[in-house]
């Protein structure tokens, strides 16, 4: 079970009318789209019977790239269920291979907004975050530098990913965690790493989610979202500009099971942010929770 949540941009991004578009796997492993509202309204689901070829427990990525809505996903070859191998593949608006090989199914995507993206995977040889632009313009698969050191990428144990944005000055950032289960953050552009020590208590292989925004003081703020391995719940980590990094739990989910999927929409408008999630003991029941700005 995975979901990726975008906003529609024929509604906006907050407000009453607004709708939020909720993309996750079905038991039969298909793709399925939800719709959701500041007033609590749902679509029924739609399942897309042609994406049957979905990896089992792989991660989503969503992204608005000229001016569409594309879903990323990870696919295993000719219906294929058991061994590593897979490829990324564009599951929406069209079904298409990007012929990218990937030795699990962690993925996460950032975009501009406009006409560029960038995806993130991770792979063996060498051990590491590998970065490929979609979009407008297009480059070969590259590993992220310094990325390998310490990542948690092994055959029985392999971290989710997370990918955000900064607008105001064209940053990317990966997060992913380390063997020490500890969350990082990376700067592609300035090739450096932050460690949040205060992430500690993150469960090892939970989802991960990553959003960024500009707060009241115009400042460009980093925000993670991850699963405490004590209680079970969704925690954040956020850090406004170059200032220290805050921890605070948001969701106490109280599912001993755990968390499955994990996804994040940032309502500019509201001032808030939308948290998307399910739990493993009922893949199906996607919840919403708004988590007002710090």
């Amino acid at each position: 079970m995975s979901c990726a949540a975008i906003w529609n941009p024929l509604s906006g991004s907050g407000g009453a009318k607004s709708k939020l578009l909720i993309f996750s796997t079905s038991p039969k492993l298909n793709l399925v789209l939800r719709q959701w509202t500041a007033s609590g309204a749902e679509a029924s689901w739609g399942e897309r019977t042609g994406s049957s070829n979905i990896r089992k427990d792989s991660d989503l990525a969503v992204a608005q790239l000229q001016d569409m809505i594309r879903v990323f996903g990870v696919i295993k070859p000719n219906g294929q269920v058991e061994g590593d191998k897979s490829y990324i593949s564009n599951l929406s608006p069209i079904e298409q291979s990007l012929n990218i090989e990937t030795v699990s199914g962690s993925l996460a995507v950032s975009t501009d907004g406009d006409e560029q993206g960038w995806l993130y995977y991770l792979c063996d040889s060498p051990s590491g975050i590998y970065e490929c632009s979609v979009g407008q313009e297009k480059s070969k698969p590259a590993l992220i530098d310094a990325t390998g050191a310490g990542l948690l990428n092994h055959q029985d144990a392999r971290t989710h990913l997370a990918a955000c944005y900064v607008a105001s000055t064209g940053s990317r950032y990966i997060v992913y965690q380390t063997d020490l289960g500890r969350i990082r953050v990376y700067d592609i552009g300035k090739k450096s790493g932050m460690t949040i020590n205060m992430s500690i208590t993150a469960k090892t292989c939970t989802p991960l989610a990553a959003a960024s925004y500009l707060n009241d003081n115009d400042q460009a703020v980093i925000i993670i979202y991850f699963i405490d391995n004590a209680t079970g719940a969704i925690m954040k980590a956020w850090r406004g500009g170059e200032g220290a990094w805050e921890t605070n739990s948001v969701i106490n989910t109280s599912a001993p099971s755990g968390i499955a999927a994990l996804s994040v929409a940032v309502s500019e408008r509201e001032k808030h942010n939308v948290i998307v999630y399910s739990t493993s003991a009922d893949s199906k029941d996607i919840k919403v929770q708004v988590d007002p700005w710090a």
